[in-house]
């Protein structure tokens, strides 16, 4: 099983890097106190000491934001994964593995409990680091690289990104991570010096920490949606043949019955922000057209997988979610040896009359 890999892209956070700065532009200075770090220009020192005394409203700001929480909590998978393994088992006809997938579940909340501490911590530095437009200008213009910006010198305009990418390897620990932010950004007013209050940049701040708990809760719902699939479709591999064309009738299935579970545990309008595939669906959908299900790559490719899952979710919005678990019955009564791509499509067209190409992305499978 492959690892399950998030990126994400997301603009309004900033990298700090250390490099050179041209000649009229004098070097950052920091201010630190209780942990924390302030980054800023010379100008900017005044309010970066008077943020720096306000570091308890600054961890307090931090500890109200985080304490967000999501519809599925990984601690909830743990302790609904009987409960789950289930309702799953009952839904995709699962011949026998039931324990598997209880086991396989509680394995995947404890890899989620740890990729959300480790989220948490690469994107809530206890750093900020005050911009000003016209200095970033200067320094991006005169070549300098700064994380996360970038600079149009035909428009004069400065825009910056951030990406972040977590993983969790086949055991469902964290194996990788992307670079974790050096600070959380708050704008000063273009000129002159800095004003005596620092209430306007705490609000900025404030702000800017609730979006990058916003984003953190969205990596972490589609890394439930992910890991619910990879695990799903580890049980499940296990069932169908070991012919590579029958890989997609796992993953597929994998696919829809998530989709299914988190529906039943959130709403339409939630359950989307859970399912990778879907986030994917417009993007990808040029690259579907290249796929072959039946010649599944070992590497187990996104557009491969989202492709599988199309298939049973056209079968289920077209003859209704019973319909997918009758023919899923049907196969896994097949000794397992016959479980095959081929197999499928004959049992399909049996019980639904007509081919399964029908419900399937166009050119996906062969007819």
């Amino acid at each position: 099983m492959k690892s399950f890999r998030c990126s994400l892209l997301v603009g309004g956070l900033l990298f700090v890097t250390a490099s050179a700065w041209p000649a009229d532009v004098p070097p950052r200075e920091t201010v630190t106190k209780d942990g924390w770090t302030i980054e800023c220009s010379p100008i900017d020192r005044p309010a970066a000491e008077r943020l720096a005394a306000q570091t308890a409203r600054l961890d307090q700001i931090v500890q109200q934001s985080t304490a967000t929480k999501i519809e599925l909590e990984p601690s909830a998978l743990a302790a609904r994964a009987g409960e789950f393994a289930q309702k799953i088992s009952e839904l995709c006809a699962m011949p026998a593995r039931q324990d598997d997938l209880q086991a396989e579940l509680v394995r995947l909340a404890a890899g989620l409990a740890e990729l959300q501490i480790v989220s948490r911590r690469a994107y809530f530095p206890r750093a900020i680091a005050i911009w000003r437009k016209s200095e970033l200008i200067r320094r991006l213009g005169s070549g300098e690289k700064i994380g996360g910006f970038a600079f149009d010198p035909a428009t004069k305009e400065v825009s910056f990104s951030a990406a972040a990418s977590f993983n969790l390897d086949a055991q469902y620990h964290v194996a990788g991570t992307g670079e974790p932010l050096k600070a959380i950004p708050v704008k000063q007013k273009e000129e002159g010096p800095s004003p005596e209050s620092a209430e306007g940049l705490i609000d900025v701040f404030r702000g800017n920490v609730d979006g990058l708990e916003a984003m953190n809760g969205w990596l972490i719902r589609l890394s439930v949606g992910g890991g619910l699939q990879m695990a799903i479709r580890q049980v499940l591999q296990k069932e169908v043949s070991k012919d590579p064309a029958a890989r997609w009738i796992a993953s597929g299935t994998a696919g829809w019955v998530t989709r299914l579970l988190i529906l039943r545990e959130t709403s339409p309008q939630v359950a989307e922000r859970y399912t990778l595939a879907e986030q994917q669906r417009l993007a990808s959908q040029g690259k579907l057209q290249q796929v072959k299900l039946e010649q599944w790559p070992s590497d187990n490719d996104g557009a491969y997988v989202l492709a599988a899952a199309r298939v049973f979710r056209n079968i289920a919005e077209k003859h209704g979610n019973p319909a997918v678990t009758q023919v899923l019955t049907a196969f896994w009564r097949l000794p397992p040896a016959q479980r095959t791509s081929k197999s499928f499509r004959k049992l399909y067209q049996q019980l639904l009359k007509e081919p399964v190409e029908a419900e399937a992305p166009e050119s996906t499978l062969s007819p």
